[in-house]
């Protein structure tokens, strides 16, 4: 005995509409298959979020100074480092983008490397960015803070 044949037995001793059982029954068949659904499917997987060093990863602070940038040339934040395991990039409100190169065989320039605008603090975990030389460019002067910690 199904949800439209108790509707329709209901309709026969009230005098309903046929329509709307049919649409009553629908109604309470459609609540529920969802309420179903809900239960019974797993939510979908979570992405992992980056950010920043991996819980795995012990840190130790390592140095914190500031260095000016620019303007117009190319200057060397970090030096390789084989144990890092992060380090941070600070440019303050004010000052201008700073174009970044990871690689020491790209000298950023006004248009290449990759760029950092001001006003903002920047994670770059070991993990995504590695412990090589790090070189900045300015297109005006700018001073960055910049952390590097260690394993």
């Amino acid at each position: 005995m199904g949800v439209f044949s108790l509707c329709y037995g209901y309709m026969e001793n009230k005098n309903i509409n046929p329509v709307w059982a049919f649409v009553g029954g629908a109604l309470i068949t459609l609540i529920i298959a969802v309420g179903i659904v809900w239960f019974v499917v797993p939510d979908a997987p979570q992405e992992p979020v980056v950010s920043g060093f991996t819980t795995a990863s012990t840190a130790n602070h390592a140095t914190s100074s500031t260095a000016q940038v620019g303007p117009q040339e190319t200057i060397t934040l970090f030096s390789s480092n084989d144990s890092c395991s992060g380090r941070f990039l600070t440019i303050p409100s004010g000052g201008a983008a700073v174009r970044l190169s990871f690689d020491s065989d790209i000298t950023p320039s006004a248009t290449v490397g990759e760029l950092f605008g001001a006003s903002t603090t920047h994670s770059l975990p070991a993990e995504l960015y590695g412990c090589g030389a790090v070189r900045a460019y300015a297109a005006a002067s700018t001073t960055v803070s910049k952390s590097e910690y260690i394993r």
